[in-house]
């Protein structure tokens, strides 16, 4: 495999993964999930992130990559909500004296799911990079293993039109000719 095409595998892997992941997490925090054009931003935004970062990947700058990939997410996800729904949401809450805000319990649920989120995609993706080792060994394995040659089989016997004698003594074969017998 190339360099060229082992970099865009890894950048395209890291912007799938860290964006599904982070947009599993904000799901879980009680967030709205990424409508397809807000996937599309994030995914281009992680696979840029990706692209910057890749010749120099480290665990601080893994993840670091990770948690402004969940901040992306967590924005884009935040922006596609209706203005409306959060101010309903925080009016109900507030004739509730007993609950605490909206914002406040809503907001430590999804900072606790983006932070599980950031290891667990940091696993996911070693996970994913040990696979493709794995499957290039196997595909490398299978393409260049040298071709197996049989031999050839023996020849077959080409049959002698001559007649032959079955007698197991040759000496005492008998001539079908009028020549005196003579021995063998």
């Amino acid at each position: 495999m190339s360099a060229r095409r082992g970099t865009a595998l890894s950048v395209s892997s890291f912007a799938l993964v860290s964006v599904l992941l982070a947009s599993a997490g904000h799901l879980l925090g009680h967030g709205h999930g990424l409508d397809t054009s807000s996937a599309v931003v994030a995914v281009a935004l992680a696979a840029g992130l990706g692209a910057v970062l890749s010749g120099r990947w480290t665990a601080p700058r893994l993840l670091m990559a990770l948690a402004l990939v969940q901040a992306v997410v967590h924005a884009l996800g935040s922006a596609g909500t209706d203005s409306r729904l959060v101010s309903a949401a925080t009016h109900l809450h507030a004739h509730d004296a007993t609950a605490l805000p909206a914002s406040a319990g809503s907001s430590t649920s999804m900072l606790v799911w983006h932070l599980i989120a950031v290891p667990v995609t940091a696993l996911a993706l070693e996970a994913v990079r040990r696979s493709a080792v794995v499957v290039g060994w196997l595909a490398r394995t299978w393409v260049l293993a040298a071709p197996v040659e049989l031999p050839a089989p023996p020849a077959a016997p080409v049959p002698d039109g001559r007649p032959r004698s079955r007698l197991l003594q040759p000496h005492l074969l008998v001539s079908r000719s009028n020549a005196p017998p003579c021995p063998a």
